[in-house]
């Protein structure tokens, strides 16, 4: 389904990347961050306000909501951090 949002995928996300120990496991693991004043994600916000975003290693529920709208971001091999797919759901 083509949507009006699905001009931002490819869109560069500022993402704050770091390594954290895991104090459980004691292995260091990559924590990611959407950075808040990421001017991409303001705008889209400011177009339509239910808006879920995926990061790299995110976990979640599937529930479904037909109004909200999921962007996933992926890394790229350049460590930058892109919209990669835009859905409802």
């Amino acid at each position: 389904m083509t949507t009006a949002f699905d001009r931002f995928v490819g869109k560069e996300v500022k993402v704050l990347k770091t390594q954290v120990l895991n104090p459980y496991t004691q292995l260091t693991v990559t924590h990611y961050d959407l950075d808040s004043g990421d001017p991409v994600i303001a705008e889209i916000r400011a177009l339509h306000p239910e808006v879920r975003v995926w990061l790299p290693t995110m976990l979640g529920t599937s529930d479904f909501h037909a109004d909200r709208l999921n962007l996933k971001v992926t890394e790229c091999v350049n460590g930058k951090f892109v919209i990669s797919a835009v859905n409802f759901g």
